[in-house]
């Protein structure tokens, strides 16, 4: 099953989809990278690797948490149709974070959730990041959901006005001792931001498959 997604023509080469369960490394490989690069900019975000986290980050399996994901059919990437590779991801699901659940307006339903956002740096710069935005927003959309919502580190304001320069509004920042993240965004889901309602002059229909900020998005 395929859906459009409008975006501009220098991403024409791209789809955007779900990763099965035995396709996680793709993911993970990415992430490893982004996590690589930030920890070599010295910013305090993720663990410094998904792979092998050491006793100072969160304590999780990444690698399970991955597979779970892409089971239950949450797990996204970008990928490029010419040399194949997935060169962004992104996790988009309907289950809430419990230690955020009450600081969102009107409560948790109605919306998706997306984190894990993250591009190859050798990949960055060309808008990705907003392209996988704007995916999740197509499935939160077509799943129904009125918001997409995000959390973020609540101690990196580049990362944050990254989000706010992709059409999100910062609801309210959570500092709990525990968690690096914190800070909450949202947008409505029917917002794009790379490519208007209907395809025009400069914007191609690019197929979406279905079943240079300090941020490592890109």
């Amino acid at each position: 099953m395929a859906a459009p997604l409008l975006c501009r023509p220098e991403h024409s080469g791209l789809v955007f989809e779900q990763l099965d369960a035995d396709q996680v490394d793709e993911a993970l490989d990415i992430l490893e990278d982004a996590a690589a690069w930030l920890t070599s900019q010295g910013i305090v975000q993720w663990p410094a690797s998904f792979r092998r986290p050491t006793p100072a980050d969160v304590h999780q399996d990444y690698s399970t948490t991955l597979h779970t994901a892409a089971r239950a059919g949450e797990l996204w990437v970008l990928r490029d149709q010419t040399t194949h590779r997935a060169v962004g991801t992104i996790a988009i699901t309907d289950q809430i974070d419990a230690d955020f659940a009450a600081h969102w307006p009107g409560g948790p339903g109605d919306a998706r959730y997306l984190s894990r956002l993250a591009v190859r740096r050798e990949a960055a710069g060309n808008q990705l990041g907003g392209l996988l935005l704007d995916g999740g927003a197509r499935v939160a959309s077509s799943a129904g959901a009125g918001w997409v919502r995000l959390h973020c580190a609540k101690r990196n304001p580049r990362l944050q006005e990254y989000y706010l320069s992709q059409g999100f509004r910062h609801v309210t920042t959570v500092d709990l001792p525990h968690r690096k993240s914190g800070a909450l965004f949202a947008r409505p889901a029917y917002q794009l931001r790379l490519g208007p309602d209907d395809p025009g002059e400069g914007h191609e229909v690019v197929r979406v498959s279905v079943p240079q900020h300090q941020t490592g998005i890109g």
